[in-house]
């Protein structure tokens, strides 16, 4: 019996492990009268915030939305001292209703050079659970007039994010090699994935009917 129970426990373990990931909030950028706000919230949270941007200069000539690329946020070339001097960084903010297992960020980054010469645009992911941790970077080359974006996948893999049960921000920095003012840096489709983990009670339902359903194949297998 104690066998059964044990077996029982691991698989509902195991089949939360390995639940798979779904996004717990977007930002699309497509909504012409609201850009920033979410596009999709997932109910396991109480809120999510808009996409903000906090930067020293004015909203729409340093940055702010944009209809490019069928809505997309930009923001102006800075170089690495000067975006962390100046603590200029996209961020959003998520409010759990349940206890949530963080997951990944994703996203679309990139930029366009302005006929200017070609430069190397980078980010590096931060949140308030971890304060001025990199929990994940990238560089790209930005060699085009075009809006060019290329997809991106930060994995929050410190084990505070393994059960988030309060409001958590994360702030996206970019930086870039380049000075001039037609350089711009790009985002679109922002996705935080998570799952919701269990409650202690919902858990034990979950033991308790997979031992259920073992006992009950084994005596099947007897009679």
């Amino acid at each position: 019996m104690k066998k059964t129970l044990l077996l029982a426990g691991a698989l509902c373990l195991a089949s939360w492990t390995h639940a798979a990931a779904a996004p717990l909030v977007s930002y699309e950028f497509t909504d012409a009268s609201d850009r920033f706000a979410p596009t999709s919230v997932d109910p396991a949270l109480t809120s999510a915030s808009d996409f903000t941007g906090n930067f020293t200069t004015a909203e729409g000539s340093g940055w702010g939305p944009s209809s490019q690329l069928g809505g997309s946020v930009f923001n102006r070339a800075s170089a690495l001292e000067s975006t962390l001097q100046s603590d200029e960084f996209w961020s959003f903010t998520i409010t759990p209703d349940e206890i949530l297992q963080l997951d990944s960020i994703t996203f679309d980054f990139g930029g366009q050079d302005g006929n200017q010469p070609d430069f190397t645009a980078s980010y590096e992911v931060r949140s308030s659970l971890t304060g001025t941790t990199n929990l994940g970077s990238n560089t790209v080359d930005i060699t085009t007039s075009s809006a060019t974006l290329f997809p991106q996948t930060v994995n929050l893999t410190d084990p505070i994010f393994d059960s988030v049960t309060t409001a958590v921000t994360f702030e996206i920095y970019y930086f870039t090699s380049g000075s001039s003012n037609s350089q711009l840096i790009r985002t679109d489709n922002v996705i935080l994935n998570g799952v919701v983990v269990p409650e202690p009670s919902t858990a034990m339902l979950g033991l308790l009917a997979g031992a259920g359903f073992l006992l009950r194949r084994r005596s099947a297998q007897r009679a």
